[in-house]
């Protein structure tokens, strides 16, 4: 997986302030687990709250939407993607990376990403297809195709 990073704009802090508000706060009122400035607790266990935007994030020639790194505990989302996205769409997102991290927690890596028993987790803490399905609007897609080919220019230029 490869990521680049870019110079920062006011906007981009400000979405990742309310991102980690938003992540903590479906911590503490959907999983119910308490939620310290940097860990929450589960299954009396502490782990690290890392959740962060990426630009240009690309696997296997695509972009990706958002991933659960299990080697370093850290979310990753798309942040030209979640951009785009309603609100509930964003807290959908989240929540279908977070269940994956609880399901690493539960499960170890397993490499079975969506079957059968990560529905019935999300399930679990009435969280619909809408969460564990990982669909992606084809057209919002490309959009984020074509705004990661203008910052791949862009960086061009600048280097």
């Amino acid at each position: 997986m490869k990521y680049n990073y870019y110079p920062v704009q006011e906007k981009f802090l400000d979405d990742l302030a309310s991102l980690k508000i938003t992540y903590k706060k479906i911590l503490q009122d959907e999983l119910k687990c308490s939620v310290s400035k940097n860990f929450f607790k589960f299954q009396d266990n502490f782990y690290p709250i890392k959740i962060k935007f990426a630009i240009n994030v690309i696997e296997k020639n695509r972009p990706i939407i958002g991933s659960f790194n299990p080697h370093n505990l850290t979310i990753t989302l798309n942040y030209h993607y979640y951009q785009q996205l309603n609100h509930l769409e964003q807290l959908n997102l989240i929540r279908h990376e977070l269940a994956h991290y609880i399901d690493y927690i539960l499960r170890g890596h397993t490499g079975q990403d969506h079957d059968a028993y990560f529905h019935q987790l999300c399930l679990s803490y009435g969280w619909d297809k809408n969460v564990y399905a990982a669909t992606i609007d084809t057209s919002l897609l490309q959009k984020i195709e074509d705004m990661d080919k203008k910052v791949k220019k862009t960086e061009k230029l600048i280097s």
